[in-house]
């Protein structure tokens, strides 16, 4: 439906109507200002006349909303300022605007490849029976980072959105549409370039649920029908580092707690007395 803006107070002219565009971009940060002049870059001229772009800034304090806020100039860029994880943020971006496509898991530190938004866009058109259009580069060293999804709104909105979490919620959120079997898959030589690859910051570093390089050719190709044990044990296959990794993170975290613990327990001096040592057993005489 078309947007109506407000009539001015004592005016008799209709309400103007705003153009719904085409299609719509969502992206979610936080404290991503470093990354952010690439990402832009590389994405608002693909927008064309057609598309919007919905930002939704998860309280960001390292200059990252004011950043966003002096673009705000830009017609096809809308800012929502609210704490979120990833999985809301990318929801209320979607529930923010009233295109009838949207893609998303375009994240700040993404430098789309030039023609990608049109390929994709082109490729969801020609295939009415798809719900949503799983992109992945082939040359992409980490598809996961890179990948995008490409919806039909109704699809979108009957999948039940992005759940409230920031792991996981890129596979949950395609539950539905796998099992209906409206999940069709594009590989274009690149989708984009991962900002974190060389970077030394923090904030940069992969998580250990990164599900590494082939995932979602591995899960996502010609899936119809959701999770079969042959998918599922391939997608172990795929993830068996990251899973290592954070495994080994957690056991070395837990252990060095359960240290700290009974070092705060023991006595002073690190030793017990015999009586401590063997209750109802009286110390051995002197000499």
């Amino acid at each position: 439906m078309p947007q109506t803006v407000p009539p001015t107070p004592g005016s008799r002219d209709p309400a103007p109507t705003l153009p719904v565009p085409s299609f719509a971009v969502a992206l979610t940060v936080k404290n991503m200002r470093g990354f952010l002049p690439d990402c832009l870059a590389s994405l608002l001229p693909q927008l064309g006349s057609a598309g919007e772009l919905v930002v939704v800034d998860a309280c960001s304090s390292d200059g990252t909303t004011e950043y966003l806020r002096d673009l705000q100039e830009h017609r096809k860029l809308r800012l929502i300022v609210t704490p979120c994880t990833t999985g809301r943020g990318r929801h209320l971006a979607i529930l923010a605007t009233e295109a009838p496509v949207l893609v998303t898991q375009v994240d700040a530190d993404l430098k789309l490849a030039p023609g990608v938004l049109s390929r994709a866009l082109l490729e969801l058109s020609r295939h009415p029976r798809w719900g949503v259009l799983v992109v992945v580069g082939r040359q992409d060293r980490n598809p996961d980072s890179t990948k995008l999804y490409v919806w039909r709104r109704e699809t979108y909105l009957a999948s039940g959105g992005y759940p409230d979490r920031t792991i996981g919620e890129d596979l949950e959120v395609l539950r539905r549409p796998l099992r209906e079997g409206r999940v069709g898959h594009l590989e274009l030589p690149a989708v984009g370039q991962d900002l974190r690859e060389g970077s030394r910051s923090p904030s940069a570093l992969a998580s250990p649920w990164e599900k590494g390089p082939g995932l979602y050719r591995v899960a996502l190709r010609r899936l119809r029908g959701g999770w079969d044990l042959r998918s599922y044990l391939r997608y172990l296959w795929v993830v068996r580092r990251s899973l290592v990794r954070f495994l080994a993170g957690t056991g070395l975290t837990l252990g060095a707690a359960l240290t700290l613990r009974f070092r705060r327990e023991a006595p002073p001096g690190g030793s017990r007395t015999a009586a401590e040592a063997s209750p109802g057993q009286s110390p051995p005489p002197p000499g």
